[in-house]
């Protein structure tokens, strides 16, 4: 604690170290509160030898669901550790360092891609979590349902139930958002969605970017998309300048193990082990 305090002092009487001292302090701050948080985590070490249901870490919106009923017992199995072990992970100022964690990551390649010219190999990486909540721990917060036009041509090539008009109500149902005065967006899901509202910058840019005659568009996920077209491509557009809606709740992550894994993680037919691997499928 004695080192803590001078460290501290330090950083406040540099003022070239304060802001990356601020970052780090921050940093440390909420590393030891998400291990005191979670000292009792739930995850286990063994396993029953019966599950009603198996599922892999990316499921922890069906483990919350599944196991809500008290019905079913359900496993979720996860390659990695604990999004909890990781302190830049929480921190949405550190995700640059989250998303690049490798202990945290899949370390996977693309097959060759005739349009990655620039890569070795053609080959591009590709990220995707190995840690409890899956890609969700390691992204970039940023929240967007996507393009309309993208759900129904799925629909429309045979995917029945996947329009966007049917869609749309699964994202509500998903969602806490700030915009309250919106009934085209949900506001009792368990999935916290914030403005991203942190520099001074952004609103200039937005307000020049109307000078250019580029409107604000102050909700992207509306629904209210357009369609251009540059060459042979067909571009999906949202189109208008905003600041970014994004997963995070009272300044952390928001991830999906936050939202539905944490939360079940106390019922008695709810079992989560990390670090481990399927091996085979057994009939």
């Amino acid at each position: 604690m004695e080192e803590l305090k001078s460290l501290v002092t330090d950083i406040l009487t540099d003022r070239k170290k304060l802001v990356p001292g601020v970052i780090a302090t921050v940093s440390l701050a909420v590393g030891i509160r998400q291990l005191l948080k979670y000292s009792r985590s739930g995850v286990v070490t063994q396993c029953d030898s019966h599950y009603d249901f198996v599922i892999g870490s990316a499921g922890c919106v069906l483990a919350n669901r599944l196991s809500a009923s008290g019905k079913f017992k359900v496993l979720l199995i996860e390659a990695g550790d604990e999004e909890t072990k990781y302190p830049a992970i929480p921190v949405p100022l550190l995700a640059s360092q989250a998303c690049t964690e490798p202990d945290a990551m899949w370390q996977d390649l693309t097959a060759p891609q005739d349009n990655c010219q620039a890569y070795k190999d053609q080959r591009s990486y590709t990220q995707h979590g190995k840690v409890l909540g899956g890609g969700s721990s390691v992204n970039w917060m940023i929240y967007a349902r996507g393009h309309r036009d993208d759900y129904d041509s799925w629909e429309q090539k045979g995917c029945e139930g996947w329009g966007w008009d049917n869609v749309k109500e699964y994202f509500k149902k998903m969602e806490n958002y700030f915009m309250r005065d919106r009934d085209d967006l949900g506001h009792r899901g368990p999935l916290t969605v914030s403005l991203n509202n942190t520099y001074r910058i952004c609103d200039l840019l937005i307000e020049a970017s109307a000078e250019l005659g580029v409107p604000e568009n102050p909700c992207y996920n509306s629904g209210v998309n357009n369609v251009a077209y540059f060459m042979q491509y067909r571009i999906l557009l949202c189109k208008g300048a905003t600041k970014s809606h994004t997963t995070i709740r009272n300044g952390e992550r928001c991830s999906t193990a936050k939202a539905y894994l944490r939360p079940a993680m106390s019922r008695s037919n709810l079992h989560v082990i990390t670090n481990a691997h399927v091996t085979k499928l057994c009939t």
